[in-house]
């Protein structure tokens, strides 16, 4: 009922906002300057800004072309493409590449916008996309503004205005999720810059605090459940802060309690490499960003092993690192665009990453994000290749239930979930040891009976290995030796089971995709029986490269 009420106000609000009258209601403001222009959340590229400069733009996983021209109508883009435009989140890279060219080619495209989508346009107006604008105005307005002539100025101001009082009416309308937050922190931003807004900061800051702690349980994740929207509401919260700070208005407690639970959590989801794992959308290379909003958000506490509400387990003993995905799934909590991976684990040693997921993809209804948000693209098990849900049902939902214990610094953990249930009449669950020295990891998979229809069904073990690992079969054909990156040797064995290796790929979001190879463990089930798969990965030499006794 909550849902068909949403969908019926965004309606209406979306037939009045298409009228003159509407249009009409946005007037009467008028902004003669802005008080304050905080700094920016994020960093930019200078790289980026020359590509830009030359009319291609690459977001949301595409590239387009739009040399010369407006780049606001391109009619084979995607929605998540021209929503990507329409933040100005790109403004960062002109700013990063500095110089009176980059003002001025900046400020032409924010002209070009108010031309072509000055007024109300579903998509450039949606509340989330509508928010992030603002931020990334109000942040770079001194950038915009510096050289700019007075019809110019009057025109952005005057914009500024008539889309804040449009946000004001429409942020409760903005995507759950991350998305309301967007939504939320503009009508924050423009509270702080706008004059006479100091009286409506209170306010925002009320909504946008209430709003965080909806979707920021007690173990300090997000509930997207993703690492890479973890670090980018940490630093959008930990930019907020500064700019607080900078206006000397006093930091709410609940907002710095916020970033205090966040940031050990970001923590939590980084490899060895200072990179984040790859689940739920996350799939960015190693690139010190996550150190930079981590070093922002001051953050000092330590990764929690656990994160129970958040859905997911760290262990780590030594140099080496195992993040598993133990949360119940939920379409609706992970924007709807859910990742199939429950007890998925990603394995590092050091800085070198040896078991991954495949990554992500944009746009994501295109065939290969729908194909990396499969059971199969992560390091788990599928039944007859299938996933643990319909990644395209909105209503989707997994049931986790998990148990760990810690003794002596060896760590115990077992997961399961009811993904196969219905289709198979089956759970997964899945039991790993990590020895205190870090050397060996144990794994324990078996299918369980629980429900009518279980029968006798090929199911798959996938080991996706990182690109840089090599990795070899050995002719009991149970073994595989593997070599990271930095030389380290460790070694594969299975119990029960087919052992292959098969060529798998990894994604990452706006980069090159790249080779890899799998291990990949076939079996059948038993009818009406447990059927059970032991498999270890043990470290054969020393990180230092001596042999182990």
């Amino acid at each position: 009922m909550a849902g068909f009420a949403h969908s019926a106000r965004k309606t209406l609000l979306g037939l009045l906002a298409a009228t003159p009258l509407y249009e009409y209601s946005l007037q009467g403001r008028r902004i003669a300057e802005l008080v304050r222009t905080p700094a920016y959340p994020r960093d930019g590229d200078a790289e980026l800004a020359d590509a830009i400069f030359q009319g291609r733009y690459r977001f949301a996983g595409s590239r387009q072309m739009a040399p010369g021209k407006p780049p606001w109508n391109i009619p084979e883009s995607s929605e998540e493409w021209r929503a990507a435009l329409q933040s100005f989140d790109w403004l960062r890279h002109f700013r990063a590449r500095g110089g009176t060219a980059s003002e001025r080619h900046a400020r032409n495209l924010v002209g070009s916008w108010l031309t072509h989508c000055g007024q109300y346009e579903p998509l450039a107006w949606r509340a989330d996309i509508l928010g992030r604008r603002l931020v990334a105005w109000l942040c770079h307005s001194d950038f915009l503004l510096v050289a700019a002539e007075q019809p110019f100025s009057e025109q952005f101001l005057d914009s500024i205005a008539r889309q804040l009082v449009h946000l004001g009416r429409a942020w409760r309308l903005a995507p759950t999720g991350a998305g309301r937050l967007d939504a939320l922190l503009g009508l924050v931003y423009g509270a702080l810059c706008l004059p006479d807004g100091d009286q409506r900061l209170e306010g925002a800051l009320a909504l946008l605090i209430s709003e965080i702690d909806d979707q920021v349980p007690a173990d300090g994740g997000h509930v997207s459940r993703s690492p890479a929207l973890q670090q980018q509401i940490l630093g959008d919260l930990a930019g907020l802060r500064q700019a607080l700070q900078e206006a000397r208005f006093e930091v709410p407690l609940a907002l710095q309690t916020a970033i205090d639970r966040m940031a050990p959590m970001l923590r939590f989801y980084q490899h060895g490499d200072g990179g984040l794992a790859w689940f739920n959308g996350a799939a960015g290379e190693p690139d010190g960003s996550t150190d930079r909003i981590l070093v922002s958000a001051e953050a000092n506490g330590r990764p929690p092993p656990s994160a129970p509400h958040t859905g997911f387990e760290r262990l780590q003993a030594g140099r080496t690192l195992a993040i598993v995905d133990c949360g119940s799934a939920s379409a609706a909590d992970s924007g709807n665009w859910p990742h199939a991976g429950c007890l998925s684990f990603e394995l590092s040693s050091g800085r070198d990453r040896l078991v991954v997921n495949c990554g992500a993809a944009e746009p994501r209804t295109a065939p290969l994000a729908r194909a990396l948000r499969s059971t199969p693209a992560h390091s788990t098990l599928s039944v007859d290749e299938s996933s643990q849900f319909d990644i395209g049902d909105i209503e989707a939902h997994v049931e986790c239930r998990t148990q760990r214990e810690d003794a002596d610094g060896n760590v115990w953990f077992e997961g399961q979930h009811d993904g196969f249930l219905a289709a198979y009449g089956l759970h997964h669950r899945r039991k790993l040891y990590l020895s205190a020295d870090g050397a060996d990891l144990r794994g324990e998979d078996a299918l369980l009976v629980k429900g009518p229809g279980a029968r006798t069904t090929p199911f798959f073990l996938r080991f996706h290995l990182h690109p840089d690992v090599d990795a070899s079969l050995v002719q009991d054909g149970r073994t595989v030796i593997l070599r990271s990156g930095s030389g380290q040797g460790w070694r594969f064995r299975s119990a029960g089971g087919a052992v292959t290796l098969e060529e798998s790929l990894h994604v990452p979001l706006d980069e090159k995709r790249r080779k890899a190879e799998q291990i990949v463990i076939s079996a059948e089930t038993v009818a009406a029986e447990e059927t059970l798969v032991k498999w270890s990965f043990s470290r054969v030499d020393d990180p230092d490269g001596r042999a182990r006794s």
